[in-house]
């Protein structure tokens, strides 16, 4: 236990559509995201050569024009991989988690602790950020982004857990 290595992809970037709260037209740009990913225009834009997105909806795998884009090799690869891929760590306080990690990671690489006692001292960062977000509603944000995880990676957390 605990010596498998998981293998799977890790896609961490994607558009966002963002309403600014001071927005006069809320609901303009609501409906302007949705309209955005829809089949026909989210195709349309993932056909650019130059790209605005990579594929991301079942329809964007077979459509003529995302094949002559992309070719059909790199949408092959691409769709088995988004199959098995773990989403990106969306919780709140996410870089705050990832900033304590790397600083940790890099005391242990200078020599200046053992990675034990990094790993120790980054697991007190980390609940001192979780208690200040919310413990609780933190506990809802990670089953709901664990529950998303590729069913090989859920074998494993459990096997950890």
């Amino acid at each position: 236990m605990g010596e498998e290595l998981l293998e799977i992809p890790y896609f961490n970037w994607g558009w966002s559509f963002v309403i600014s709260a001071a927005s006069t037209r809320k609901e303009l740009a609501y409906l302007f995201a949705l309209f955005a990913v829809t089949p026909a225009m989210s195709t349309l834009a993932v056909r650019q050569p130059d790209g605005f997105f990579d594929p991301f909806r079942h329809e964007h795998y077979s459509d003529p024009g995302v094949e002559a884009a992309y070719s059909k090799s790199f949408l092959e690869v691409h769709r088995a991989a988004l199959k098995r891929a773990i989403p990106d760590f969306y919780l709140k306080g996410q870089s705050e988690y990832f900033q304590t990690l790397g600083r940790g990671l890099d005391k242990a690489l200078q020599g200046e602790v053992s990675p034990k006692m990094a790993l120790t001292r980054v697991a007190q960062q980390w609940q001192l950020i979780t208690s200040r977000v919310g413990r609780e509603r933190q506990i809802q944000r990670w089953a709901r982004l664990r529950a998303k995880y590729p069913a090989e990676a859920h074998r494993l957390l459990r096997e950890i857990a």
